[in-house]
This record gives C-alpha cells, structure tokens and sequence, in this order.
C-alpha cells in the first residue's frame, strides 16, 4: 500500500503504538503530523525518524486539560488541526485518534 501523497495526523505519534502506526504511515509515503500531550522530546524524536524516511513532519501540542472531559478537548483540537492547513504539512488525508 502506499500513501504517497498523502498527509496523516496521528494523536500520541511520540510513543508506543501511536508512534508506530506514524513511522508505518511515513515508510507507504505519507507526512505526518505528531499530536502530543506532554513529551515533546519523544514527539521530536519521531519527526527525526520520520524526516530520515524523506517525508516531512510537524508536531502539534494539544494542551488537554486535565479535567475529566480530556478526550473531548482532545477531539476538539484535533478537529481544528485538520481544518487548518499547516504551512509544512498542509491539509490532512487520515487521522488516526
């Protein structure tokens, strides 16, 4: 399968399965762009392994509150990130929440 051409937005892309399925995503072809939450230093070490694959990567922090509702703020915001080209990345193809 390739993704070529194609932009994906993938929530907790620092770490575990999120930042597998966007190194997987990155290897068929697409961008990526990496929500994260808290550990920007993982995030950004997922834009590197992404960049070495020759596709381009941005980060994103959601800033979720703390509150019970965080999955909602986080939908809220992911919304808003697909709506919104990004000047590196521009609009997106996938999301994976």
């Amino acid at each position: 399968m390739t993704l070529e051409g194609r932009t994906a937005l993938i929530t907790s892309g620092g770490r575990g399965i999120g930042k597998g399925i966007a190194v997987v995503m990155a290897e068929a072809g697409a961008d990526v762009g990496i929500v994260y939450r808290r550990d920007e230093d993982a995030a950004r070490q997922t834009v590197t392994e992404i960049e070495s694959f020759g596709r381009k990567a941005a980060i994103f922090n959601e800033h979720a509150s703390t509150d019970r509702c965080w999955l909602l703020t986080v939908a809220k915001f992911c919304e808003s990130v697909i709506n919104t080209d990004h000047p590196r990345l521009g609009n997106r193809d996938v999301a994976v929440v």
